[in-house]
């Protein structure tokens, strides 16, 4: 059971896998998971000098200010989620404007093959070309997905992280064009420039390095924020996505399981009416037995009467 007094986004570390633990503890510097407050570094990942002497930042504030800062589209009435996702759609854009002609025609043809294999339709695909005007509202439950996905395949990759190869069964084909080799690391951002031509171990431990160097950023930073906040988002949709697929076969379970109570209710109807009618026959076969007993006994009496009548008669 949740505990009310753990707010969103910390509440969210109670469900994650231990992998993902993991791209946490090294996003924010910490091997100690049970001391991580997610609100509380990313005040300090974004404000100037970690912080200090500054009043800590709530997390519905640190999106607010990463969305000023990126310029990025918002409505006063947004919710934590809309503003995550909409911080997540940015990152993801970015991503894809990394990627070459070739990559993103390749990108497109594993979605659409993707979708075929699983039933998605035609309206919920949206090619690399269109990703680029997209808006939260106008995208489908599967673009959250799918972007969610990236980000966390792309990190954990970076990192040197394997996933269990459940979370990669589905969508091991689209995300292996952005998140290996160099394809997904070029899209970070804040040193993209610096590692185009490297190979994928030189671009990780560059990013790496780079992650454990904010520690002492004096001015704040705000992609490495950026980053973590479209992590734990990513991490919120897919397990939304997971519980709502594992909800789906639980439903469909429920409702065959139903279907065949429903099934063996007809058929106990139809036995108790058939076992009724063979109860009435049964008692009406006992009243008949009686009768015809009775009868008997009548017949066996005149029986008798008749056979000491003749015996009678002979003598």
């Amino acid at each position: 059971m949740l505990n009310p007094s753990i707010k969103y986004p910390d509440s969210l570390l109670k469900f994650l896998r231990k992998e993902e633990l993991e791209i946490i503890s090294k996003l924010f510097h910490n091997t100690d998971l049970g001391l991580i407050n997610i609100e509380k570094e990313l005040s300090k990942s974004l404000l100037p000098a970690n912080g200090l002497f500054q009043r800590q930042l709530t997390y519905n504030e640190i999106l607010d200010k990463l969305i000023k800062k990126k310029n990025i589209s918002s409505f006063s009435n947004d919710s934590i989620h809309q503003k995550e996702e909409k911080i997540l759609l940015y990152k993801f854009k970015k991503i894809l404007e990394n990627l070459t002609p070739e990559e993103k025609i390749k990108f497109d043809k594993e979605v659409l093959k993707y979708s075929n294999e699983h039933g998605i339709s035609k309206e919920q695909v949206l090619s690399i070309n269109a990703i680029s005007t997209l808006t939260i509202a106008n995208l489908s439950g599967f673009g959250l997905y799918l972007m969610a996905s990236t980000v966390v395949g792309g990190l954990t990759s970076v990192l040197g992280i394997t996933l269990p190869f459940v979370f990669y069964t589905s969508m091991s084909s689209v995300l292996s064009i952005i998140t290996g080799p160099v394809g997904w690391t070029v899209g970070l951002g804040y040193i993209a420039y610096s590692f185009r031509n490297d190979n994928f171990e030189s671009a990780s431990n560059k990013i790496y390095n780079y992650t454990k160097s904010i520690k002492n950023t004096v001015i704040g930073n705000v992609e490495h924020t950026m980053l973590a906040v479209s992590f734990i988002a990513s991490c919120r949709i897919i397990l939304k996505e997971e519980n709502i697929k594992r909800k789906k076969s639980l439903e469909k379970q429920k409702t065959e399981l139903d279907n065949q109570t429903k099934d063996l209710k007809l058929k106990n109807i139809e036995l108790d009416k058939r076992l009724e009618e063979l109860r009435e026959n049964i008692a009406h076969n006992k009243i008949k037995i009686e009768e015809f007993n009775e009868k008997s006994f009548e017949i066996e009496v005149e029986i008798r009467k008749a056979n000491n009548f003749i015996n009678q008669t002979l003598i």
